[in-house]
């Protein structure tokens, strides 16, 4: 399902900095797949790199037998709708549209409308703990239920590719728990193909393989959950 050769990237500005250099690695259709790493080390950037936000320095990225970097910015735009759910590690939650609007949002993309599209968000809504708070505005939200929200709304039209950047690093335990095991479901129940970067060795333990990323390297860890 995803592809990834040679893969460069670097930040430009006065004193460009070199972020990975020849990355690369390949993930199967329906594998959930953790991506670890130290902070700063660009387990970020490779998630938007996948998802076709940024373009690398050189090499390829393929998804779903599809170069992403042949793509044009249309293009990519309407892959990203059709077929990747992303949670972003700032939620990106629009704050004047109530939680069921913001979380319905990719259907409507989508112009999947009605009664079909209401069912579906209010099973997304209630998978995360939220059913309670479909007309909050996400001005009267925890930090922790944002984070469900985004979630939620990378859920809800079942995409064939999750890309989740810290989806736990604002939950509870209890949360956090709740949440990668939805992940886990979306990847067995959909066929999903999920790709976690996390600073949690009990979220990237759930996953069914572990990456470690470095500046030229991806390479596979056996790692335990954290007691």
């Amino acid at each position: 399902m995803i592809a990834v050769a040679n893969l460069t990237k670097t930040f430009a500005g006065p004193r460009p900095r070199r972020v990975f250099e020849s990355i690369t690695f390949s993930i199967e259709r329906g594998e959930f797949v953790a991506i670890v790493g130290e902070s700063g080390i660009g387990k970020s950037t490779l998630l938007n790199l996948v998802a076709g936000l940024e373009r690398p320095d050189s090499g390829s990225i393929t998804v779903d037998g599809v170069d992403l970097c042949s793509l044009s910015d249309d293009a990519l735009t309407v892959m990203r709708r059709q077929r990747m759910g992303f949670v972003f590690q700032s939620f990106h939650v629009l704050p004047y549209l109530t939680v069921a609007q913001n979380v319905t949002l990719p259907l409507a993309l989508l112009r999947h409308h009605g009664a079909n599209a209401q069912s579906r968000t209010t099973e997304v809504l209630r998978a995360v703990g939220l059913e309670d708070r479909e007309q909050s505005m996400p001005r009267e939200l925890s930090g922790g239920e944002l984070q469900r929200v985004a979630i939620a709304r990378a859920l809800v039209h079942r995409p064939a590719i999750v890309l989740a950047d810290e989806p736990t690093g604002n939950l509870g335990p209890d949360n956090a728990t709740q949440v990668i095991a939805l992940l886990r479901e979306c990847a067995k129940s959909n066929g999903a193909t999920v790709l976690l970067a996390t600073h949690s060795r009990t979220a990237a333990a759930a996953a069914g393989r572990v990456l470690a990323l470095s500046t030229q390297n991806v390479t596979p860890v056996a790692l335990a959950a954290e007691q």
